[in-house]
């Protein structure tokens, strides 16, 4: 359940949050189940943050700081996660239809059963993905760069 106040610090606005992040370094983020449908995030930093089942269908990421958060089971269609950076975050079972992640840092993420249908992964970095029962086409996979390090269905995350 995701902590009301720290909900409420980042509806105000991400110069806000991430004034709040600094002074608040080893507070445990919990957004989970938290609603930002459509919010604009572009520039949060959401290091480390606990945002499982986390609805941001359509909300703009861009440039937002995602490193090893837990974003299981997130809504992420139609978001705009270009220049985000993901290295290292959980996205298993991640709706991420339509989603922009070009030029996305996704170094060693895990997108296991991911839905990536229709993301664009333009110039991201997938080196050492999971990319375990995604739901992803080879167009997809060639456009991101490093794919060919990527994890692919017929090896173990």
């Amino acid at each position: 359940m995701a902590n009301e106040t720290q909900v409420a610090v980042l509806r105000r606005s991400v110069r806000e949050w991430n004034q709040w992040r600094l002074g608040h370094r080893w507070a445990q983020v919990d957004l989970a189940g938290a609603n930002f449908w459509g919010a604009d995030l572009s520039g949060v930093n959401l290091t480390n943050a606990d945002l499982r089942g986390t609805v941001f269908t359509g909300a703009n990421l861009r440039g937002a700081y995602l490193s090893r958060a837990n974003l299981q089971g997130a809504y992420l269609q139609g978001a705009t996660l270009t220049d985000a950076r993901l290295d290292g975050a959980l996205l298993m079972d991640a709706m991420l239809c339509n989603a922009l992640l070009t030029q996305a840092d996704l170094r060693r993420a895990n997108l296991q059963r991911a839905d990536l249908r229709g993301a664009v992964l333009a110039a991201a970095a997938c080196d050492q993905v999971c990319f375990v029962g995604t739901h992803l086409t080879h167009h997809q996979l060639s456009a991101a760069r490093s794919y060919q390090e990527a994890l692919l269905p017929d090896h173990l995350c």
